[in-house]
């Protein structure tokens, strides 16, 4: 079952999340709300934050809870962070690297993308209907 992380719209926080939070946990799945630098209870945290901030916030949920099989949804500017995110998740080779970081190895993990759009089929599911 994939794992969501949403990521809020611009000034608010994860709790704008909440609601459609509680409706996929009530389905069995894992989510996070992480809230961004800079932006709701963080907002402490800025003001010299921005996209690039955004997307490492995203990219450090997934490398830090060790996530696969993820759907990544933002809403309004959140789209454009884990769109960033997803995007540098992906240029990341799936084999082995020199010498790749820890961080690197836990991302890597099981030899394939922690990310995956939401019209991608999952392994088996055969019955999935796209476009």
């Amino acid at each position: 079952m994939p794992v969501f992380v949403i990521v809020h719209s611009g000034y608010a926080g994860g709790w704008e999340c909440t609601p459609v939070a509680e409706l996929l946990r009530r389905r069995g799945h894992v989510v996070f709300t992480p809230t961004l630098t800079g932006m709701g209870e963080r907002s402490h945290l800025g003001p010299n934050v921005g996209l690039g901030t955004h997307i490492e916030d995203v990219v450090a949920v997934l490398e830090f809870e060790d996530l696969h099989d993820v759907v990544l949804c933002g809403a309004t500017y959140g789209g454009m962070a884990v769109t960033g995110a997803a995007n540098r998740i992906l240029r990341q080779p799936a084999g082995p690297s020199a010498s790749p970081t820890a961080q690197e190895r836990q991302v890597r993990g099981r030899g394939r993308s922690p990310v995956r759009s939401a019209s991608e089929p999952r392994p088996g599911d055969h019955n999935r209907h796209t476009g």
